[in-house]
């Protein structure tokens, strides 16, 4: 069963993703900032999925990409956001972002991004 990090600082939103990844046979590991997510990211190398929120406290989505990326760190990392705008899109890919979901994000558009990053991981 792979597994899947969800970071988000509202639980609303985590219980929602575990919900639906859950029911689709995904093992689903929550956090709810950015440093807690790094830690969780550093004690279970088995994720092989992150859909992380942008806006967060402790440290913002964009925080957690940067370190992660700068650390060699190349875990396929979706970022999610209620903000649509080109910058905001633009600045996720600089980063090494491998997608980006506006909130709330449809059942369809959480899927593709599974099949996309989890398949091309197992290969």
């Amino acid at each position: 069963m792979d597994t899947i990090l969800v970071v988000d600082d509202s639980r609303t939103i985590r219980n929602q993703m575990e919900s639906m990844l859950s029911a689709a046979n995904f093992n689903v590991l929550e956090a709810e900032d950015g440093e807690t997510a790094l830690a969780t990211l550093h004690k279970h190398h088995e994720i092989k999925l992150v859909f992380c929120d942008v806006n967060m406290p402790k440290m913002s989505g964009f925080e957690l990409l940067k370190n992660l990326r700068d650390g060699g760190n190349t875990t396929p990392f979706v970022l999610l956001s209620t903000e649509s705008s080109h910058e905001f899109i633009g600045r996720a890919k600089s980063l090494g972002a491998s997608g980006y979901l506006v909130k709330p994000a449809s059942q369809d558009n959480v899927m593709m991004m599974i099949e996309r990053f989890i398949t091309d991981v197992q290969s």
